[in-house]
């Protein structure tokens, strides 16, 4: 890891104004912090988030940057930080690259990872409502999960009742 990270701090020095070297960056920084434990772990992820975020203004508007920023967050349980990475993805990329329902659908996860079902069920219902055909029944059945309704019962344009219990995410 170490080897890594020099390399691409010789690649910043280098060239600061190209952003995919802080994406690369950040992207080892993580791999890295997959060795280690605890504070220095979480340290390194931060250093991680730092490299994304310096990528992004120098690159403007990175959609994947943004998506990863979020899913980092999300990994550590940041979930606040985590929805503002999503909903600032669906402002920079406007559907471009990654769809609004995914987003959505993300949006979702870290509702139902911090045990708000009925934001998340809301989330996956507009995600099931903007997703294409092939990945209704896959919406459908998560939000079956979320409220204990069988699938078939939910239709793409039905309002989906209050739900029983949450769900652990799997």
């Amino acid at each position: 890891c170490p080897g890594a990270l020099a390399v691409y701090d010789e690649a910043i020095a280098s060239d600061p104004y190209f952003d995919e070297n802080y994406f690369g960056r950040a992207d080892a920084r993580i791999v890295c912090a997959n060795e280690l434990t605890g504070t220095e772990r979480e340290a390194a992820i931060d250093l991680g988030i730092v490299d994304l975020e310096k990528g992004l203004e120098v690159g403007r508007g990175n959609p994947r940057a943004l998506l990863r920023v979020g899913q980092i967050n999300q990994e550590l349980g940041r979930n606040e930080e985590a929805i503002l990475a999503y909903e600032a993805v669906r402002q920079e990329d406007l559907g471009k690259t990654i769809p609004e329902w995914n987003i959505d659908y993300l949006i979702a996860t870290v509702y139902q990872a911090q045990g708000d079902t009925a934001q998340a069920v809301s989330y996956a219902q507009d995600a099931l409502t903007k997703a294409p055909p092939d990945t209704a029944q896959q919406l459908q059945t998560y939000i079956q999960e979320l409220t204990g309704q069988p699938p078939a019962e939910i239709e793409p344009d039905a309002t989906v009742p209050e739900a029983t219990a949450p769900v652990s995410a799997a």
